[in-house]
């Protein structure tokens, strides 16, 4: 059973995955959110973040007194299934919006900058595989004349037509987790805000290690729009709810990357989602959110010791480490 509710002034929180009533099996969550449940009884479901109330609900004191993690049921138009129980969030931080910018004649705009080199030969045809899915990290293979992240040995080597799509931040991210993934252990955090494009920053860096050697995990639709030379299958992509269902037999897999999206439903160290993604063992971590911490030392704590365990050493060592700097 999970741990006891949590409340904040009589109040008990809970984060929970909602979406519609369906029929299936295995229902699909679609949504991440948070239950508010008052000594009255008069329960509101929010979004994420906690701007909106999506449904209402009335649950007697004794239901909500025996909520525990992993319990199922509706809630209003939805059904939801309760993830942990939590202290009350944090109001979210108004939104400022910015101050309308003064346009220019277009006479004296900048003119606009080609994002790759003009030397890059865009029409190249793609080159073949000629070898099949190897060991992660077991070799470097030679690389094909395309576009290279950077010039040296280590370069990250990202095919051209991909390569057109990447502006400089994303170049940068990819660098900057290739860096860290190459060693082992080894791991990252990609905390860009939404719509700055961590899935091809994911993507590429995946199929750059793939390249080079071989490897990783992440997102579906987006693999088939940019990459069509995996000959092999070396991605494995599965939700939370099924991690959370078949962990036992994912950790024997031996995976040599774990790509988590929605990286911030992994703050809390005892839930049975962390321990189930921690069974499986990968000793290099990529941490993918564009959800603010709420400048909680603990939670960037509790991120960073996933990333990478034991690195930081406790949570007062972090604590008093970042004090002293």
């Amino acid at each position: 059973m999970g741990e006891s509710t949590a409340t904040s002034g009589g109040t008990a929180w809970f984060v929970v995955l909602y979406a519609r009533p369906s029929t299936r099996k295995h229902k699909k969550w679609e949504l991440d959110g948070f239950i508010e449940c008052p000594s009255n009884g008069e329960c509101l479901l929010w979004d994420d973040g906690k701007r909106n109330v999506v449904s209402r609900s009335t649950l007697t004191p004794a239901e909500i007194a025996n909520i525990r993690d992993g319990d199922e049921f509706g809630f209003g138009a939805y059904e939801v299934q309760i993830q942990e129980a939590m202290a009350a969030p944090r109001p979210p931080v108004p939104v400022i919006k910015p101050a309308t910018p003064q346009l220019q004649p277009l006479a004296t705009r900048n003119p606009a900058k080609r994002p790759l080199d003009d030397g890059l030969d865009l029409n190249a045809p793609p080159v073949k595989a000629t070898r099949g899915f190897v060991s992660p990290f077991a070799s470097v293979q030679a690389k094909a004349n395309n576009w290279h992240l950077d010039e040296n040995e280590k370069s990250a080597y990202i095919e051209g037509r991909i390569a057109n799509k990447l502006r400089e931040h994303q170049r940068d991210g990819i660098l900057f987790m290739y860096e860290r993934l190459t060693k082992c252990p080894g791991g990252a955090i990609l905390a860009d805000d939404m719509g700055l494009g961590k899935s091809i920053q994911t993507i590429s860096t995946c199929l750059a290690l793939l390249k080079n050697n071989a490897i990783a995990v992440k997102s579906p639709a987006d693999f088939s729009t940019y990459s069509s030379s995996c000959t092999a299958y070396p991605f494995l992509i599965c939700s939370y709810d099924m991690v959370l269902r078949h962990h036992g037999r994912l950790a024997p897999l031996n995976f040599d990357v774990l790509v988590c999206d929605e990286a911030h439903r992994l703050k809390n160290p005892d839930a049975k989602l962390r321990t189930a993604l921690e069974s499986i063992g990968a000793e290099r971590r990529l941490l993918l959110t564009g959800t603010p911490l709420q400048n909680e030392l603990c939670e960037l704590y509790s991120l960073l010791d996933f990333t990478q365990p034991g690195r930081l050493g406790t949570s007062a060592e972090f604590a008093a480490l970042v004090k002293e700097s």
